[in-house]
């Protein structure tokens, strides 16, 4: 399981390694162009079932990974994740 770590707050947002390395390729093509975007993080904890945040270029973001060798990227689903960001609605996760 991966941490994103945001802001100055120490929020941090759990998820599958897997889900956190496409979320990573995602962030960081998006910035790259100037892009911010909300990513929503849904939960089963009772006390944060929902969380969002505005991811920006200015955003303190850090991805830590439990494992050491990354999995291949789907192209399909970071295109899919992409296209979900891009969106007004922004880009939905699950919480591992």
């Amino acid at each position: 399981m991966g941490r994103l770590h945001y802001g100055d707050d120490g929020a941090i947002a759990r998820l599958a390694d897997e889900d956190l390395e496409h979320l990573q390729v995602v962030v960081v093509n998006k910035l790259r162009r100037a892009e911010p975007f909300l990513l929503t993080i849904e939960s089963s904890d009772a006390l944060e079932p929902t969380v969002a945040f505005w991811i920006h270029e200015h955003a303190d973001l850090r991805f830590a990974f439990d494992r050491r060798v990354p999995s291949p990227p789907d192209r399909d689903r970071l295109e899919h994740m992409i296209r979900e960001a891009s969106s007004s609605a922004g880009l939905r996760l699950r919480a591992a």
